[in-house]
């Protein structure tokens, strides 16, 4: 991943599934730690954790976003409690983020 953001730096939005479908592979939050602060990205980390609640407890990615200004943690409704038709997704970010966003 390193090696693609040193060679375009136009890179601004990397999406990371953790755990990945149909796996289940984690991507783990040293991994992502590792991304966040490195300096040479300058772009939003966008973790979409839709099949979180089948992986081990302390799994997610939003014990990282009271760190971190530029991750945003995506979750679903739909696979765990079987609520696909009210399509309802949560986004775990900062305030400021969300503004931005909501704006849009």
């Amino acid at each position: 991943m390193k090696q693609a953001i040193d060679s375009d730096p136009s890179i601004k939005l990397i999406f990371l599934c953790s755990p990945g479908n149909p796996t289940g592979t984690l991507i783990s939050l040293t991994s992502i730690r590792s991304l966040l602060d490195y300096e040479n990205f300058k772009g939003i980390i966008v973790v979409d954790e839709a099949y979180v609640d089948f992986a081990s407890e302390n799994a997610s990615a939003v014990s990282l976003v009271k760190e971190y200004a530029n991750i945003c943690v995506m979750q679903t409704l739909s696979k765990s409690f079987g609520l696909a038709a009210i399509r309802c997704v949560i986004l775990l970010r900062c305030r400021a983020f969300l503004l931005i966003v909501s704006s849009l």
